[in-house]
Formats: C-alpha cells, structure tokens, sequence
C-alpha cells in the first residue's frame, strides 16, 4: 500500500501576534476513520519557549524551539469528521498552521522516525538519528523563519530521501514572520537516514531557523492466508 494525500490540503493561515489559530481543513479533507490527520505549526517571536499546548486529541510528533523561532508537528489517527484543532495563544509569538489528511498509513503507533535542529544562518539541516524502518514512508516537514525586521524571502525545503511537495508558506511576503511546510508520499530509501534541510534565499535579519520532519509508516501488508492445493477428496470434507 502506498500513502496518497486526501483532498486539497487545508490552506496555510498565520494568525496576528499573540494571538490563538483554528487552522482549517480542505476540500474534501473528510477525516474518514483511520487516516492519518497532520497538523504543521510554526511559532516566531521573542516569547518562543516550548512547544504549544497539545490539542485535544492530537499527539505531539516532534518539536525544537531557539531563539525567537520554533517548529511543531502534531498526528491524529481520525475518528470521523474530526473537528479543526486550536491552537491557544501565546504571548510575544505569532503562530502559522496548517492541517493535512493522508492514507495509506499504520493505525497503530504510525510513527516511525524524526529529526529537527536550529540555527542562525542558512541552511540548517536537520538528520534523523537512524533510517527509516521501510522505504516508502511518508516525510512531513515544518519550519520557522524569524527575522528582525521584515523581509521577502523564499524558504526552500529539501530532503536527501525524498522530493518534498509544497504544502503552504508565505514565500515572498514581507514580513519577519516566516513559515514553510512540506511533504513527500514516499521516502525513496531506508538505506540512510533521512535528512530535512531548510535553505533560505535571503539572509539579512535573520534572527533564528527551525526545521523539524517526521515520517510515518505504511500499512501493514495484508496476510493472505495459503491456498489449498492438495485435491479436494471425500476425506477432507469431513
């Protein structure tokens, strides 16, 4: 079984400065029982310190957090139309978000293997601390960019195992708030560890880089059970 991307993924949204966001779910983003539901969360601000509160329900996949910037990723196995989560306020931060749904995954402790890392100049890398348990999995990456004053950079997601599809950034705004999101369907080897690397195309103001990835195992293989092959005789009708 392969991962697929349901819907239209949800559209990335960041909420004014020490303020709360309810991202929200796309096009057809239905949370049908046993998919794999993500939530991408970037914080910047001086008041960065930990990871947010935990949404009810979800479960905290992996998180870093440095000087004025921090990454976080949440997973939720769904229930069914699944409402969007809140993410409470925190002060001094200002918080992107965006919610994704896949299949094809595990239903039972879907995660397999994470990385993240911070730092202050372009690019920062993130490298898991082994490989994957299967090639194939899905990769999810969510990063920050801060900077002192506002700027338009584009931020740039990379992977040594996977080629990593764009979920939403604010690429080009002016602004010193900066987020970026991605995935891939399938890791392309379980050889290496996975790698995460953010690559920003400006480096005036830069205060702080986050990167964190996660990625998720496929669904198990279905048994089949053994063909009968010997002839059906009257002996093994009874």
């Amino acid at each position: 079984m392969a991962y697929s991307l349901v819907g239209t993924i949800g559209v990335a949204s960041q909420a004014a400065l020490s303020t709360a966001i309810t991202p929200a779910w796309g096009t057809s983003e239905n949370r049908d029982v046993g998919n794999l539901l993500i939530l991408f969360l970037a914080q910047t601000g001086t008041g960065v310190s930990a990871a947010p509160a935990t949404p009810a329900g979800w479960t905290l996949a992996n998180n870093v957090e440095a000087t004025n910037t921090g990454a976080a990723m949440y997973f939720k196995i769904a229930t069914g139309a699944d409402t969007a989560p809140t993410i409470a306020a925190i002060t001094n931060v200002t918080l992107a978000a965006q919610l994704a749904e896949f299949s094809g995954n595990a239903t039972t402790s879907p995660k397999d293997k994470q990385g993240g890392n911070t730092g202050a100049a372009s690019p920062v890398t993130a490298t898991f601390s082994s490989a994957d348990t299967s090639a194939g999995e899905l990769l999810v990456i969510c990063s920050a960019d801060a900077r002192s004053a506002a700027r338009t950079p584009t931020d740039t997601l990379t992977s040594n195992n996977a080629t990593i599809t764009q979920a939403g950034n604010n690429n080009g705004v002016s602004s010193a708030n900066h987020y970026s999101f991605g995935y891939s369907l399938a890791t392309s080897s379980n050889a290496a560890a996975d790698t995460a690397v953010i690559t920003t195309s400006v480096s005036t103001s830069l205060t702080g880089l986050a990167i964190i990835a996660v990625t998720f195992k496929l669904a198990p293989v279905p048994v089949i059970p053994d063909l009968i092959t010997e002839p059906m005789t009257p002996s093994r009708w009874n």
